[in-house]
């Protein structure tokens, strides 16, 4: 989690980073500083109603108290070679995993309900999407094990 609010404050400071000489910059109004930024002009702390909801609910989750999930995807009985799963959230966070001889693991999860997306050869194209797929599940603290038998049917 801390790595995607690290990519968007990145991706917000790029037009800056290009801007080059000291000066305003267009888009964001505010005086650009050359060279390392004392403690007095570091980028202030961020605006909680700015992050997403998940995020600002589960920033500062510590490791052990992220859920670890792990589980196996089958088609018509047999193992899914390989595959992706992937598990999307009501505000637009998702989580993931390849799948690999039917096993999959998801070492940073947080509890909630999640749509579930299945991808891999000869998986049908309605487990694909989160959209159409049917597919979802309940994480809670507790949660440890997942079982997907998918049909082709």
């Amino acid at each position: 989690m801390r790595r995607l609010l690290l990519v968007g404050i990145v991706l917000a400071l790029c037009p800056m980073l290009h801007a080059g000489e000291q000066g305003e910059h267009p888009a964001a109004g505010k005086q650009l500083i050359k060279g390392n930024p004392t403690k007095s002009e570091q980028i202030p702390d961020h605006d909680d109603e700015k992050i997403p909801k998940s995020l600002a609910q589960h920033k500062g989750l510590e490791p052990s108290a992220s859920i670890k999930v792990s589980g196996t995807v089958q088609l018509d009985g047999k193992s899914l070679a390989e595959g992706k799963i992937t598990l999307y959230s009501s505000d637009g966070q998702f989580i993931g995993s390849k799948v690999k001889d039917r096993r999959f693991e998801i070492d940073r999860a947080w509890p909630g309900k999640f749509t579930v997306a299945i991808e891999g050869e000869g998986v049908p194209k309605k487990y694909r999407s989160e959209e159409m797929s049917g597919l979802t599940v309940q994480l809670k603290s507790e949660t440890s094990s997942l079982r997907y038998e998918l049909s082709s049917n």
